[in-house]
């Protein structure tokens, strides 16, 4: 089973690591894995798509950006998988999808667009948004699940029809035990803060009924 981690600093911290020209140093003049990891905090939950039947089959790939001070400091990106796929970690009766693992310097960051694309090279970017996250120094926290409902029915999420959107979730008790048993975990079970969108925000609604 695969998991989508993606462990994405600013882009100085990147280059100078890439460069070999970090300077904290350790008695080789250079940071260590094991050192980078103890200055970020990360960030987990899932990403995918709600079961509906009739559009199962269709690729829609989404993705939501993570903007910092210095502009866009992560992606967390769901490549489609039709349901059922052992390239999906989250496989059950109402959803499928992948779990994520983002890891970022301490500071404050926002979820701030939904980029969409429904077919090669046809995509668009909707938003801004504020949902606001915060990332703090060895500590790892499950934001939620983001599951692409692209039913345009009412529902016990929103009480009027209209366009697909993502819905938003606490389902920890599902996606924990996946993020844990990943390719790259986060070394601590983290701590579920479910991010809160905007009241008005019509393309990411927190629902939990």
């Amino acid at each position: 089973m695969k998991s989508i981690s993606i462990v994405l600093f600013l882009f100085s911290i990147a280059t100078s690591i890439a460069t070999g020209a970090a300077n904290a140093q350790t008695p080789g003049g250079k940071m260590s894995k094991t050192d980078i990891k103890a200055t970020l905090g990360c960030i987990t939950g899932s990403i995918g798509r709600l079961k509906n039947g009739v559009y199962d089959n269709r690729r829609m790939d989404f993705t939501l950006l993570i903007q910092g001070d210095e502009g866009v400091a992560a992606s967390i990106p769901f490549y489609y998988d039709k349901p059922g796929s052992r390239r999906n970690d989250v496989n059950d009766v109402r959803a499928f999808g992948k779990t994520f693992t983002v890891c970022l310097r301490p500071g404050q960051y926002e979820i701030s667009h939904l980029e969409v694309r429904v077919g090669y090279p046809l995509r668009y970017l909707r938003g801004p948004f504020r949902i606001p996250i915060l990332v703090e120094q060895q500590k790892n926290i499950y934001i939620g699940s983001f599951m692409l409902d692209n039913s345009s029915l009412a529902s016990a999420c929103r009480s009027t029809p209209g366009a697909p959107y993502i819905r938003l979730e606490n389902q920890a008790g599902r996606d924990l035990p996946l993020i844990m048993k990943g390719k790259s975990p986060p070394q601590n079970v983290p701590v579920i803060d479910i991010v809160t969108p905007e009241a008005f925000n019509p393309l990411i609604i927190r629902c939990d009924s």
